[in-house]
């Protein structure tokens, strides 16, 4: 064999081998969602001023069994469900999914919640 063909043989090994550690790189750089799993979700009517890393409203929100009881938890804030749009003065069913963030930013939540249905909104 030619050594200018081998020579180009392993270049061309060397490049893939290249591209497939930069996809690997890519990757690895953005957040991990290490967990993600679907929850029923209960949407209060009502919003309530609330103070967590910074002043905002909170969503009154019950999961799984806490669903039609007298509990209400603080959700903060009204725009941390993704692709969730809150319209006061409705009761909304949601299917979410929740996902653990591995590598959440320092201000942020280590919970990365989805809308993934709009089950029922009825107006109270």
């Amino acid at each position: 064999m030619n050594i200018s063909l081998l020579f180009n043989l392993k270049m061309k090994i060397m490049e893939k081998l290249m591209f497939v550690g930069f996809l690997f790189f890519l990757v690895s750089c953005g957040p991990q969602i290490i967990d993600t799993n679907r929850i029923n979700m209960m949407v209060n009517s009502s919003t309530v001023d609330c103070v967590g890393e910074a002043e905002g409203t909170c969503l009154l929100v019950q999961e799984g069994e806490m669903i039609g009881t007298e509990n209400w938890e603080y959700f903060y804030y009204v725009d941390s469900i993704e692709g969730f749009d809150y319209e006061p003065g409705f009761v909304y069913g949601l299917i979410v999914k929740k996902s653990e963030i591995k590598n959440p930013p320092a201000d942020g939540s280590s919970i990365r919640y989805e809308l993934v249905r709009i089950v029922s909104k009825e107006a109270q």
